[in-house]
């Protein structure tokens, strides 16, 4: 966790409110069962996407005058994001990072589906949530 404030940084008091109002993550997707690339038999699945996490979230952020921003690079072939929040006052808090995570050799749909997972995994652990069936 890495800080960035002014004088009279505000952002550990928004926060804290701001998760009182946070919403339960259910598991309302379905992915079906299938075999992986290296010939693995899966089951079907339920799971939280990325925009029922962010409802989760988003509404009590912004209403405690928060913003959530994530940030994706891809350098060198290799995957970073950072996962942060801001207010007004320029005060911002850096949750969690993932960093060089490699990519080679991945289509560009499986490199969206791998961000979309980063970035929904990265805020259900920033922000300390579960997901419920």
């Amino acid at each position: 966790m890495k800080l960035i404030k002014n004088d009279n940084c505000k952002i550990f008091s928004q926060l804290s409110k701001a998760q009182s109002g946070f919403s339960e993550v259910t598991k309302a997707k379905e992915a079906k069962g299938g075999v992986s690339k290296n010939g693995k038999t899966f089951g079907g699945y339920k799971y939280a996407d990325l925009t029922q996490v962010l409802n989760a979230i988003t509404p009590s952020l912004n209403a405690n005058g928060l913003f959530l921003f994530q940030s994706p690079t891809i350098e060198a072939g290799k995957f970073s994001l950072v996962t942060a929040i801001g207010n007004e006052d320029g005060d911002v808090l850096e949750l969690g990072s993932i960093n060089d995570f490699p990519i080679a050799g991945l289509t560009p749909q499986e490199l969206g589906a791998l961000i979309t997972y980063l970035r929904r995994y990265s805020l259900l652990s920033c922000f300390g949530l579960g997901t419920e069936d």
